[in-house]
């Protein structure tokens, strides 16, 4: 394409004079030049030794190598952290264990006067509501068997005359 418009510039700068002629020559090459500088660089980017290349295969190898002892290093440093892991789950139960068995021991040795308190306290509760049962004027469980037999008594004598 570039030769193609660079006769037709030709041709139409043969038939306005040599003055025009010039001056798009002289704009001609600078645009071409300015191309050929911009494929140039184009082309030392693409260049590209072959001694680097082989060099990496050499290295790739070695980082393969690395990373294998790199992973098996790795490997068996989350296998001890699993380890730890059940280490701590193991120590905190003993000690959750050893903080039952206290508990326990000490109910066992508290329980006897625990028990003789509760009864203490029981008998004064029965007292109190005696005393409160007496003053309201109510029957206490020997005298309400009392009433009870007596009101059987007299059920029974109503209903002998009923019949």
């Amino acid at each position: 394409m570039a030769a193609k418009k660079k006769a037709a510039k030709k041709t139409a700068s043969k038939a306005r004079g040599k003055k025009s002629t010039a001056k798009k020559k002289t704009t001609a090459k600078r645009k071409s030049t300015a191309k050929k500088a911009t494929r140039k660089k184009a082309t030392r980017k693409k260049a590209a030794p072959k001694r680097k290349a082989a060099k990496k295969k050499s290295t790739a190898r070695k980082s393969k190598r690395i990373s294998i002892d790199r992973i098996s290093g790795s490997a068996r440093k989350l296998m001890l952290a699993n380890l730890g892991l059940y280490g701590k789950v193991i120590d905190e139960l003993e000690a959750q264990a050893e903080r039952a068995r206290d508990a326990i021991e000490r109910a066992r040795r508290e329980a006897p006067d625990v028990n003789k308190d509760l009864v203490r306290r029981g008998e004064v509760v029965v007292k109190d509501i005696r005393a409160i049962l007496k003053r309201a004027d109510m029957p206490t469980p020997p005298k309400l068997d009392q009433q009870i037999e007596r009101l059987r008594k007299s059920i029974e004598n109503l209903r002998k005359r009923l019949r």
